[in-house]
């Protein structure tokens, strides 16, 4: 098999960024006027935008949100009308609503992506993708504001825990022990021990600059100061670094920066607009940052708290942040992609893998605390495993825990589909206790030789490269809420159909509807899961029967000729006059 390999796709100039997606849950705010709406945010940071949950722009300013208007150029304004859910709107509201200019504005912000999102050339020198097996070092530096300082109690000893701990988590005050494990914890798991990053920090150091202007956004960019806090964060803590071992192939590189900033996140929806968007990128050569002679090319941020102001933990104090959100934006700094439509006009066409994936919105899977697990392709693409094709026979197959097959097509690496059995054990906890247990089925339509950060694994409308096929057929993305046609529990309990056999008791697949065929010859009966042992059994090609083999296999004896199949059929004596299947001779199975 052509084993999937991590690319340097590069670029001459201009930084480019990966960012986590917008928290999918909506959330409800206070108007200054007392009413209450419910909102929702999208996108991520490159273009995001909050909205009703009837799909009217809102725009922030100060604590209110209020109806947008879309200008010529497709740029949003604040009118002065605050906004509020579809049955309290005035008349005025209504239409102001309905005359929003949509397509302008997704017209024009798709015009920027294009350009922002391009696909990088290849030859050109840029720093490599941090490495993904051993035991590479992180340099993190924590950085807070004069407008923004940090909350936790002890910010150095939580992030060290968060950053390193083997085993269980601690509480220091600010709901460390919320998070099921580290990052370093979690890599460790799904790559079966190849891959334990180490995280050195550094800081806590104060910026010369306010979040505020850092994180200012500008004509739709959001952050527009970012790679300024980059810089003055690896100045204020060089003199203290060695940089030499956080180089592991000696290139005269830093193999990874990331900060971690005070404060809130932008991409969680009811956070104030100047905190920062995680995001991660790259300087080129022309920006000579550095540390001592090493140039510093890889970065990633994140921030301190989890969720927002108004989430407090039960004793009052803020809570950190969940892993989640990291563990996305470090797995950019390894190659791997966003798995959600990164393009507006593709985000509502219901392909991906939403919360079954951690490039997707699995980074939020239990508020981001028990991110879902790496899928078998990006552990495939890591080299950390092998997914083992099933042999094109019938036969019957039993799935452990987190144990996943292939199911070959006539494209080969082109296109396949995967099935895994997801069950509660160790970094499931969080996806098993939100979206349920049961055998998951991926299809894979990947159109590229090399996997790199910046492919658009699901921006083809109706032609996904990585999604699932559903038990329930739906395939509902966090863009389909709209409070009325799909609620948020529609969206949840979607997610909670998806598995094998699940709560509808979906029991076999004969058609796989895939990009670029069907395949209707490699069907799955007999789907059955054991919940005490956590396993999955189905039958493959062909239903078995077991009864019928044992009594062939019991009738038989060694020297007897006869052929049977493995329903109990007396099919002559003859091998070579066979079709390919699994045949009983002798009281011994055999194939052709």
């Amino acid at each position: 098999m052509r084993k999937i390999l991590l690319t340097l796709c590069l670029i001459a100039v201009a930084i480019l960024a990966k960012a986590a997606k917008a928290n999918p849950r909506p959330f409800v705010v206070t108007q200054p006027d007392g009413t209450q709406v419910t909102l929702i945010m999208r996108g991520d940071e490159h273009f995001s935008w909050i909205s009703t949950l009837d799909g009217t722009i809102v725009t922030q300013v100060n604590k209110g949100y209020y109806v947008a208007k879309i200008d010529e150029n497709g740029n949003i304004i604040a009118s002065e009308i605050l906004a509020h859910d579809v049955e309290k709107r005035s008349v005025a509201e209504q239409k102001l609503a309905k005359a929003q200019a949509k397509d302008l504005f997704f017209g024009v912000a798709e015009s920027r992506l294009h350009k922002a999102r391009r696909t990088p050339p290849i030859g050109k020198a840029t720093p490599p993708y941090f490495p993904h097996l051993n035991s590479p070092k992180v340099l993190v530096i924590l950085v807070d504001f004069d407008d923004v300082p940090f909350k936790l109690d002890n910010v150095r000893k939580s992030y060290d825990q968060y950053l390193n701990k083997e085993g269980t988590m601690e509480d220091f005050g600010n709901s460390d022990k919320k998070n099921y494990g580290s990052v370093r914890n979690y890599f460790k798991f799904v790559s079966g021990g190849k891959f334990t990053p180490e995280f050195k920090l550094y800081g806590p150091v104060r910026m010369p600059k306010d979040q505020s202007y850092y994180g200012a956004d500008e004509n739709g960019r959001t952050d527009v100061h970012y790679r300024e806090m980059v810089k003055d964060a690896v100045n204020l803590v060089a003199a203290e670094v060695n940089p030499k071992e956080f180089d592991s192939n000696s290139d005269g590189k830093i193999d990874l920066v990331y900060i971690i900033y005070s404060g809130y996140a932008q991409s969680w929806g009811g956070n104030d607009s100047k905190t920062l968007w995680p995001k991660s990128f790259y300087m080129t050569s022309s920006d000579n940052l550095k540390i001592g002679d090493y140039l510093v090319g890889r970065l990633g941020i994140s921030n301190e708290l989890g969720g927002t102001p108004a989430k407090m933990g039960a004793n009052g104090k803020p809570k950190i942040n969940g892993i989640g959100l990291f563990c996305h934006e470090f797995s950019h700094t390894m190659g791997l992609p966003d798995i959600y439509p990164t393009r507006p006009v593709d985000n509502p066409d219901d392909q991906g893998m939403e919360c079954w994936d951690i490039m997707d919105g699995g980074e939020y899977t239990a508020n981001g605390y028990c991110p879902t697990p790496y899928t078998p392709w990006e552990r495939e693409a890591m080299g950390w495993t092998r997914m083992e094709p099933l042999e094109d026979i019938p036969q019957k197959v039993t799935l452990k825990a987190d144990e996943f097959r292939k199911i070959t097509t006539p494209m080969g690496e082109k296109e396949y589909v995967v099935v895994h059995n997801i069950q509660n054990v160790d970094w499931y906890a969080g996806v098993v206790k939100y979206f349920g247990h049961g055998m998951l089925v991926y299809r894979i339509n990947y159109n590229y030789n090399f996997i790199n950060m910046y492919d658009p694994v699901n921006n083809t409308s109706g032609r996904p490269g990585v999604t699932i096929i559903p038990a329930d057929g739906k395939l509902l993305s966090q863009s389909s809420v709209d409070g009325k046609k799909v609620k948020f529990k529609d969206w949840l309990e979607s997610h909670r159909n998806d598995v094998y056999p699940g709560p509808l008791k979906v029991t076999e697949i004969t058609t796989m509807k895939l990009n670029l065929q069907t395949i209707t010859d490699k069907p799955i009966y007999n789907i059955k899961e054991d919940v005490t042992a956590k396993t999955i059994m189905f039958d493959f090609i062909e239903k078995q029967n077991a009864d019928s083999i044992s009594a062939i296999t019991n009738l038989q004896t060694p020297t007897d000729d006869k052929i049977f199949t493995i329903d109990g059929r007396f099919v002559g004596i003859d091998k070579t006059m066979l079709p390919k299947g699994v045949y009983i001779q002798g009281g011994k199975k055999f194939v052709k």
